[in-house]
């Protein structure tokens, strides 16, 4: 009964935010509506060892169905609405590990050895034969990177001219590519299965919730059950692995721990390094040139008016 009081005293603000807050004092959880944030599994063994596994790419489709377990019934002279606990939700998630993917293995698994998190940083291409050109080119950021890129590729056809081969590398680390992620997540999910099941031998009791999905976006934490996972291949990309998954979700609450600002997903045009001149000095060449212009306005203005 002290809880039912309780329940009913609060205000509607209080009570919504028991279930999960999204105007919360933290300036991270505030921001969200702007941000675009990872969406993250989060597996807890039997020996309470935490592995997080960030989708390597916000998947193309997201869907959450919410159970109301509401039933409605006619009757002669009205109508019985019998309503039970609200509790399970299915989730359902549609997506890609593309070619290089943002996120390509478990946190732990792309952390240096300092410690830091080199996954948190999207690679995409890198330039082979880098030793060559590194000695007679410059590194360059923003729009500079086409030009570096066209004189990388006058070097090349030189080489080629001058008959000096190259083996032919991947511009992109094999360790990070689609291919790699996409196995990394679903070999991630079935030790999760091993376990939950008992299947790897140990019979530990569980003190933890084996797997949460984390949707950071709308600072919500759910504890759920994988139901499938679906493997789709098309001829038309034959380099992309395509997946669906569905699992029944429960125990809805704001996350209890969160993953740091470097892993909010950034503009493209930023992680492509297109941003740095285009934001920046471009920007303020065209403020200057915009305030030289009027300023010439301004004083053809004035001499037409001069004596008036």
């Amino acid at each position: 009964m002290g809880f039912i009081s309780n329940f009913f005293s609060k205000s509607s603000s209080e009570q919504m935010d028991d279930i999960y807050t999204i105007d919360s004092k933290n300036v991270s959880v505030r921001s969200n509506w702007y941000k675009q944030k990872a969406y993250t599994f989060i597996f807890t063994d039997r020996n309470d060892k935490e592995t997080t596994f960030p989708l390597p790419i916000s998947p193309s489709n997201l869907s959450i169905s919410t159970h109301w377990a509401t039933n409605v019934i006619s009757t002669m002279y009205g109508t019985i609405e019998e309503h039970s606990e609200q509790r399970y939700y299915d989730i359902n998630i549609s997506g890609s590990t593309g070619i290089s993917p943002r996120y390509y293995d478990t946190i732990d698994n792309m952390s240096n050895t300092a410690g830091a998190i080199v996954g948190a940083t999207s690679t995409g291409r890198e330039t082979h034969t880098e030793d060559f050109y590194a000695a007679l080119i410059p590194s360059a950021g923003g729009f500079a990177r086409r030009t570096e890129a066209l004189l990388k590729k006058t070097l090349q056809n030189a080489q080629d001219a001058l008959s000096v081969k190259t083996a032919p590398i991947s511009a992109i680390d094999y360790k990070k590519t689609g291919y790699i992620a996409f196995h990394n997540l679903y070999r991630f999910l079935l030790i999760y299965k091993k376990d939950t099941s008992g299947e790897n031998g140990n019979k530990k009791k569980r003190r933890e919730h084996p797997l949460r999905f984390m949707n950071y976006k709308d600072n919500q934490q759910y504890d759920v059950a994988i139901t499938g996972f679906q493997l789709t291949r098309d001829a038309s990309n034959p380099m992309l692995y395509n997946y669906n998954i569905t699992m029944r979700a429960y125990n809805l609450q704001k996350p209890q721990q969160f993953l740091g600002a470097a892993f909010d997903i950034r503009d493209r045009k930023e992680e492509l390094g297109l941003d740095g001149l285009s934001t920046s000095i471009f920007a303020e060449m065209a403020t200057r040139a915009r305030k030289a212009k009027n300023a010439v306005y301004a004083g053809v203005a004035a001499v037409k008016g001069f004596g008036s």
